[in-house]
Formats: structure tokens, C-alpha cells, sequence
């Protein structure tokens, strides 16, 4: 534990202070435990090469990547240790002390893009989410988005396979973000028309979330979620054999009855659409406390408002929150920005904002007086 301890101090140090150097001349994107992205100016130097005459050495050319010594340059001054010790005689128990120093930096890229997204919530940042591409456009690195998450929607998860790349079109950022917004109205288009054009199965599929069951149904006690909910409702449905055993796989979609219920309690599962039409009225009445309703097509079951709200929540984290920080207005009008980004918005482009007293006036640099000998 305590060596745990050290390396992760040790290694958070050494990040601190790469992040200061890069300060200085460009622009860090994202920290890591273990690196640091960063944004640098063309005109900084890149490698270096270095030629030798030697007959008798191994390589006539040897590469140096310039940021990488800059920042090694930095841990050997700052974390090598001068007290390493090294068992020398066995016997006596003498030690051999010597400065040692394995940590270093390896540069990788340069690389084309990185797309970062936005936190919704004010002040916040994302940690860990990015993706980056190659000059010739395909993806080097894809971290922390939903794309990459098992049980996520798949429509969130077809938006996310296909808006990054988007970014790479364009001359602009108005370009950029008009290229973006017709990846993401494309499958807003899917939402707001409740899937006219599109088969039931192809739609369970874009909407369905699927969660596992890590424990037995009855070792969840009174607890409350959404995949609790299917599982109850799959052994109404099946019988309590089905859930007798861990590992569960509940798929199901989010219905809008019962009215004002929480949404842990509107959970359908998919299965049900699947039984005969007596079985699958009887239940669906049940569920959503609805022994009136007629009409069981998918489209007037399913809460289409949850939908685009976490649709839209992820079109907010990569597309209009970034847009509205970068001074571009809303490439999808259909998905509204919070409250605090408006305000933001509105203090950046009001041109009757009240300036502050420091930015009227500056302070004037006192005289330093001088002594003259006589």
C-alpha cells in the first residue's frame, strides 16, 4: 500500500510539472496518470537528428524527439533518486549508493484531431473521454465515450460511431459544426418522427438498453432500478425460474405510464412484445396501470421525451455545449442549451456588458528613485 502510494504521488508530480512546461509554450488538452495530451505550435521543433562518423557505431543517425528530452530533462532534475541502493556484498550486508532515475517521457503523434467533449453541468470538466485521429483519418484512440459501453443505447451508440469523423470536415468551425449537426439530426429526425419509416425490430433494437443481473433477484432485497423492475416483471411473465440465478440479461424499453411514475418503474421488458397478443395485453395494462388502453403498437408504449432527453444529452456533451464555448451558435436548435450556457452566451456577446474598473484603467509602474553621488 504505502509503495502504491508513492508511485501514484510520485507520478501525479511529475505530471504537475510537465503541465507547467507545456503552459509555456502550447496548450495541455487532457492529463492522465500516466501522460499529458497537448497542443503545440507547428513551428516547435520536432526531432532532431544526429549523424555520426564512428566506424565502429551501430547507427550512423540517431532521432532525439525534442519535447520528450525537454520533459526528461525535467524528471532527471527534479525525480531521480541520489540515494539508490544497490546490495553489494551479501555477506556484510554493504550497499553500492548510486543515483538512479527508469522514469521517462515517450512523445507519440503528432496526430491530425482531438475531439474533447463538454460536462453539462456548470464548472464541471469530463476526465478520461476523447478521441483522437491519425492524418489520414482514422481513429488513433476512442476513450470513455458510450460508444464503447456495453447496454448503452445502440442509437447513442450509432450517433457516437459516426459524428467524430465529422469533425474533420470543414475549413471552419461553422463548417465543422454544420457537418456534426447533420450526423446528429439524422437520428434526431428517427426520434421525432416516432420511427414512421422504420420496422419494429429495427427500432427495439436502436432504443432497448440491456443490463446483467450480477447477483440474484432476491439478494437485491428492496433496492430499485430499472433492470430490477424487468427482472420482477420477466419472472411475472415466465415463471421465477428465470431468476432464480445470477447473470440475468434484462433487455427493456422505457414506457410512459403509469403517469408521474419514476422511470425505475416504467421499465418494459422486450420479451413481452414477443408473447401472444392476450398474454401481451394483459401484462401491458398491467404494468402501466392502463386497463383501458387499446392501442399496444411500440410507438404510443415507449416515452418518446426520455428518449430525446438522453439522446440529447449527448448531443449537448459533443456538439452545442462546444459550440456555444467556442462563440458559435447552436448547430442543433432542437436541443437546448442549459440555462448557465445561456447566460454564459448572453455575457460574452452582450455589447452593453458593464466593464470592470481594472479594464478601464491601468496601473501605472512606480518610478524607482536614483541616488547620484556627488
Amino acid at each position: 500500500m504505502e509503495m502504491a502510494g508513492i508511485v501514484c504521488y510520485t507520478g501525479a508530480n511529475i505530471i504537475t510539472k510537465a503541465r507547467e512546461i507545456v503552459d509555456q509554450i502550447g496548450r495541455p488538452l487532457e492529463l492522465d496518470t500516466d501522460g499529458i495530451w497537448c497542443c503545440l505550435p507547428g513551428s516547435f521543433p520536432e526531432n532532431y537528428e544526429i549523424k555520426t562518423t564512428h566506424p565502429e557505431a551501430r547507427k550512423q543517425k540517431l532521432t532525439i524527439s525534442y519535447p520528450g528530452a525537454m520533459l526528461n530533462i525535467m524528471v532527471d532534475k527534479h525525480f531521480t533518486n541520489d540515494q539508490y541502493h544497490t546490495l553489494a556484498n551479501p555477506q556484510t550486508l554493504s550497499y553500492d549508493i548510486h543515483s538512479e532515475n527508469s522514469i521517462f517521457f515517450e512523445v507519440d503523434g503528432p496526430y491530425l484531431a482531438m475531439i474533447l467533449p463538454a460536462a453539462k453541468e456548470e464548472g464541471k470538466k469530463l476526465k478520461k473521454r476523447y478521441a483522437v485521429f491519425n492524418f489520414d483519418k482514422s481513429l488513433a484512440e476512442l476513450k470513455g465515450f458510450e460508444v464503447k459501453r456495453r447496454g448503452e443505447l445502440q442509437l447513442i451508440k450509432n450517433f457516437q460511431s459516426s459524428v467524430f469523423s465529422a469533425f474533420l470536415d470543414g475549413q471552419t468551425l461553422e463548417d465543422v459544426y454544420a457537418s456534426v449537426a447533420k450526423v446528429a439530426d439524422y437520428w434526431l429526425d428517427i426520434l421525432f418522427s416516432r420511427a414512421d419509416n422504420m420496422p419494429d425490430n429495427e427500432l427495439f433494437d436502436l432504443i432497448s438498453e440491456k443490463k446483467s443481473m450480477s447477483k440474484k433477484l432476491e439478494d437485491y432485497g428492496n433496492q430499485k432500478s430499472v433492470s430490477i423492475s424487468t427482472a420482477k416483471r420477466i419472472a411475472e411473465f415466465l415463471g421465477d425460474q428465470m431468476t432464480k440465478d445470477k447473470g440475468l440479461n434484462c433487455k427493456f424499453v422505457i414506457a410512459k405510464k403509469p403517469d408521474g411514475a419514476p422511470v425505475t418503474e416504467r421499465a418494459i421488458p422486450v420479451v413481452i412484445f414477443q408473447a401472444e397478443p392476450a398474454v401481451k395485453r394483459h401484462y401491458l395494462r398491467k404494468w402501466m396501470k392502463s386497463p383501458g388502453i387499446t392501442d399496444f403498437d411500440i410507438r404510443d408504449i415507449i416515452d418518446w421525451d426520455y428518449y430525446k432527453e438522453r439522446f440529447g444529452s449527448a448531443i449537448q456533451k459533443i456538439i452545442t455545449i462546444p459550440a456555444a464555448l467556442q462563440g458559435v451558435s447552436n448547430p442543433v436548435p432542437r436541443v437546448v442549451h442549459p440555462d448557465w450556457l445561456y447566460k454564459m452566451v448572453r455575457e460574452k456577446t452582450d455589447i452593453f456588458q458593464q466593464k470592470k474598473i481594472t479594464e478601464m484603467f491601468a496601473t501605472k509602474k512606480k518610478k524607482v528613485p536614483t541616488a547620484t553621488l556627488r
